[in-house]
């Protein structure tokens, strides 16, 4: 629940009761909507309605894969979807926990999947703009060192001049391979570039590939054999 919606409702509610001396009265509570919860309160004197909204609802600037607009939605509804995102936890623990254990009303699950892809491309894009940025600031330190040599001058397959920067780097990666039963596992990789002068990332490169692999192969051997 957003605080400042509970305690601005609070006082619209106290000063139109001190105003008609009647206590407000629920008459319709709306919980459709994930986290959203939308109240109306009516006095029963001056028939007027208050309406109590947990969250606000707001417009994404990311459009989650498979749509082709945005929509209002709850705020809660995505904020969920990006702690969970940043913490690493998967849909199915976030339905086990705050509904399945603590009875907090969430998105269904189709629902709070779309919303993931919201903020894996918010990212996605984020990580963009940071790598040019990171980028742009190492080569303008590499620029101004006292005892740069120039950049590399150097032309392309269609005739086009290009300068590059020569700065230092720091390079390191590294692999492994999972294993997850007798017949499948998985090989995850990364490399990463760093900058010497500002010690920002300028390039991050990962890697993941899960294969069946005994299965597979004795799938196969046996319809060579058949055949």
């Amino acid at each position: 629940m957003k605080m400042s919606n509970m305690e601005d409702f609070i006082r619209a509610a106290t000063a139109h009761s001190a105003t008609c001396g009647k206590q407000l009265v629920l008459i319709e509570r709306d919980t459709k909507m994930g986290s959203y919860v939308h109240e109306t309160w009516k006095c029963p004197c001056c028939k007027s309605e208050l309406y109590f909204d947990n969250c606000d609802m707001v417009r994404s600037s990311v459009v989650a894969q498979g749509a082709s607009y945005c929509r209002k939605q709850p705020d809660l509804n995505l904020r969920i979807a990006k702690g969970a995102k940043l913490a690493g936890i998967n849909v199915q623990k976030i339905i086990e926990f705050l509904e399945g254990h603590m009875g907090v009303k969430i998105p269904r699950d189709h629902n709070l999947r779309k919303q993931m892809t919201k903020v894996a491309e918010s990212i996605k894009g984020t990580f963009e703009e940071r790598k040019i940025e990171n980028r742009e600031e190492h080569v303008e330190a590499t620029r101004r060192l006292d005892h740069y040599r120039g950049d590399v001058q150097w032309a392309s397959k269609d005739g086009d001049i290009h300068s590059t920067s020569c700065g230092d780097l720091s390079m390191d990666g590294g692999g492994c391979t999972r294993h997850y039963n007798n017949h499948s596992r998985g090989r995850q990789s990364s490399f990463i570039v760093n900058s010497k002068l500002t010690g920002k990332p300028l390039s991050l490169i990962v890697s993941q590939v899960s294969i069946m692999l005994q299965v597979l192969c004795c799938f196969f051997g046996k319809i060579l054999i058949i055949t």
